[in-house]
């Protein structure tokens, strides 16, 4: 995808130590405590071994917990690079192979028919277009005014979560992506800056070098979020595949992959809510910061909003490669700066 999962300040900031430290780190530390506990359980032996587990678990043995430890760290090291890879998989950017092409195209029909499913519903109960219900006549009921009452209580309901389910695709079914996080991100990315001429996938490099740094520290926020619920999710589904091959052959003790497995789910769908607030926080931040842009590339400054979409334009142009193009510069901020 996207814009929506680099870096706006160009890899510039202070705080990667801690980005490292909470994204790559602590899911490191979890998946390998989690393994190493069933790998002392002895799985290719029957029955499993469960007086090892006691014996040589990190709080019996601290020096094998700092070994742990470092091992953890160490595979942190090495596939921190691979959280860009990690997120285009969650989003359903899966290759251009005959297999993963047709994988991605029946998963985006039941990504796009749920769409269909909760526009339609939201079309229905939406409050603006739905048929304005004929008032109770004075004479009725009890029965009939509470009857009435608790079906505006579920169209309300229905009307929130219907809304909602619609907010979490793009505009259009052609945009619809395999999973529901590569659609909530798809929404943000498609949207943002459209309606000013500049669109984020072409301008976050661009503003991330001028924008406020306060803006851009709480947009790297929001991402450390999205970014540890992925790394989350993708290392409690190895665990859970890993525990599923293992304990197999052991009966109902396969149950104990669920453990993993339901982490991966709470992780997804936390995911899910960090994707929301990290397209809002990235349309905010190039709102916000779009003037700055303005000025430092020495333009005049739109009056109206039409204005501003002509300057897109020209900008979009210019930064295509254009042979020719013609915008308009006004050099007054630099003659402030001087002053």
């Amino acid at each position: 995808m996207s814009i929506l999962t680099s870096d706006p300040s160009l890899g510039t900031t202070s705080t990667i130590g801690k980005y490292f430290g909470v994204v790559s780190t602590v899911p490191s530390l979890i998946g390998t405590t989690w393994l190493y506990l069933l790998f002392l359980l002895h799985p290719w032996q029957s029955p499993l071994d469960w007086s090892s587990l006691a014996a040589n678990n990190p709080i019996a043995q601290p020096i094998q917990g700092l070994v742990l430890i470092a091992v953890a760290i160490s595979i942190a090291v090495v596939t921190h690079p691979l959280q860009f890879v990690i997120v285009q998989l969650m989003e359903g950017y899966w290759g251009t192979s005959t297999a993963g092409l047709a994988l991605a195209y029946r998963r985006a029909l039941v990504q796009a028919r749920r769409f269909d499913r909760a526009l339609r519903l939201f079309s229905k109960v939406n409050p603006q277009t739905r048929p304005r219900e004929e008032p109770l006549p004075p004479g009725s009921t009890r029965a009939e005014r509470d009857a009435r009452a608790r079906q505006a209580l579920m169209q309300a309901l229905t009307f929130s979560a219907s809304s909602a389910e619609v907010a979490s695709f793009p505009s259009t079914e052609a945009s619809v992506l395999p999973t529901r996080l590569g659609n909530v991100l798809r929404r943000y990315e498609a949207r943002a800056g459209q309606s000013i001429g500049l669109p984020i996938l072409n301008w976050a490099t661009f503003i991330g070098m001028v924008a406020d740094a306060r803006h851009t520290a709480y947009v790297q926020d929001q991402r450390q979020g999205l970014d540890l619920a992925v790394r989350m999710t993708a290392v409690s589904l190895l665990c859970a595949a890993v525990s599923t091959v293992a304990l197999w052959p052991h009966g109902l003790w396969v149950l104990l992959a669920v453990l993993p497995y339901a982490a991966a789910w709470l992780s997804y769908r936390g995911a899910l809510a960090a994707a929301h607030a990290y397209g809002k926080a990235f349309e905010a931040w190039l709102y916000l910061n779009r003037f700055t842009l303005y000025e430092q590339l020495h333009l005049a400054t739109p009056k109206t909003s039409n204005d501003e979409q002509e300057l897109g334009a020209q900008l979009e142009e210019m930064l295509g490669g254009a042979g020719r193009s013609d915008v308009e510069y006004d050099h007054r901020s630099e003659k402030r700066s001087e002053d």
